[in-house]
């Protein structure tokens, strides 16, 4: 049998694990031990792509284990607790492959079904009311039948399987994963209680929307208050759609969810007046193909200055920083920018003032004079436009 071999990068890609994490854990005998290939000089770390397979199907078997606790609940090991890190979401492709997909998905007695309930104002943290004349809108037939049978609702059975907790609305909205701990039916109310998988970081339905075709989810019911059951594995949807969570860093803070608004240009240059200028040109341009340029001194959300700054390049669609000066406070906006993975258009007065490592990037210089900066705002346009 022919050994197949993963590259470490592949391994990371395949398990959603940081390098960091994989070598402790391999460091503390938790993962397979790496392999060398090749002589010394052109060796390479290698997996034994068996090996990591083996891994993650220990990992869900251990997912699998621990069973329903009183009335529904999940034991302390989540079922959806995948390899010890939590997801965000959004509407890019995932990074597993689609033959892995089962190996990924949580198990869960209810099999490959899911609650959905949508409120109109939201939920209240760990109870509520629902109106029961719209339990099981929505829903199949044949559904229907099995969880009231004889015009009973089958209140233990709701009860196993997982739910999404949703709003209505088609933006920001947030929806969360739980379980239903406690169901009972008062007059024409259905009491709710239930806990949030923390583990599973809260969805917004923007996200949700780009994966209704796969969740059964048709575009009205994000409108209706109503309470679905869908005859889809809905872990395995959101592991097609998962992306790692951001990771947060330490000096300051970043949003839990990406929110982009996508007419949002930040200018990153020296607060000072000679370029004072340049910014009203950069706010000119922006407004004439319908967008919207801010600098970090417009806006005061927090004490801190650099929590402007980030908050402000965090939101914005495209960056654009000048260079001119060699500002060391503009060179790390850049390095922000980049990791947060925004557009970034680089200017300057002096090609020399770009910084080596960006010396690849286009760039656009310019005078810091009326031609010059009208010169700038010409060569900017068009690329404005295309990301308007």
């Amino acid at each position: 049998m022919t050994k197949r071999f993963l590259s470490k990068s592949k391994v990371r890609e395949k398990i959603k694990l940081a390098f960091t994490e994989i070598a402790r854990r391999v460091k503390a005998g938790k993962f397979p031990k790496p392999l060398r290939l090749g002589s010394h000089q052109t060796s390479r770390t290698v997996f034994l792509e068996s090996e990591v397979d083996a891994w993650m199907e220990d990992q869900v078997q251990r997912c699998r284990r621990p069973a329903l606790g009183a009335r529904g609940s999940l034991g302390s090991q989540r079922a959806s607790r995948f390899f010890d890190f939590t997801f965000n979401w959004s509407g890019s492709p995932s990074f597993a492959s689609a033959n892995r997909l089962s190996v990924y998905a949580a198990t869960f007695p209810g099999g490959s079904m899911f609650n959905l309930i949508v409120s109109g104002v939201g939920w209240q943290d760990g109870q509520d009311t629902f109106p029961a004349a719209r339990v099981f809108e929505h829903t199949d037939d044949a559904l229907v039948a099995r969880f009231r049978p004889n015009e009973q609702l089958d209140l233990n059975q709701l009860m196993t399987l997982p739910t999404l907790f949703a709003q209505e609305g088609r933006d920001s909205e947030i929806a969360r994963v739980g379980t239903i701990t406690r169901l009972r039916q008062v007059g024409r109310d259905m009491m709710l209680e239930f806990t949030y998988d923390m583990q599973v970081a809260p969805i917004q339905n923007r996200a949700l929307i780009e994966m209704a075709q796969d969740l059964e989810i048709a575009d009205f019911e994000f409108w209706r208050t109503h309470w679905a059951v869908k005859d889809v594995d809905l872990f395995r949807v959101l592991l097609r759609r998962a992306q790692p969570r951001r990771h947060r860093p330490r000096v300051f803070n970043i949003a839990e969810h990406e929110n982009i608004e996508p007419v949002l240009v930040s200018a990153m240059m020296p607060f000072a007046p000679e370029f004072d200028g340049v910014y009203q040109i950069l706010q000119g341009l922006a407004e004439e193909v319908g967008l919207r340029c801010r600098r970090a001194d417009d806006i005061w959300e927090d004490p801190a200055v650099i929590q402007d700054v980030v908050n402000l390049i965090d939101r914005s669609r495209v960056v654009i920083a000048d260079c001119s000066g060699r500002n060391p406070n503009v060179f790390y906006e850049i390095g922000i920018a980049h990791t947060l993975g925004r557009d970034v258009i680089l200017i300057t007065q002096n090609e020399a003032d770009i910084p080596f490592d960006l010396r690849h990037l286009r760039y656009v210089r310019y005078l810091n004079n009326g031609e010059g900066r009208a010169q700038l705002a010409q060569r900017l346009r068009q690329r404005l436009e295309d990301l308007a």
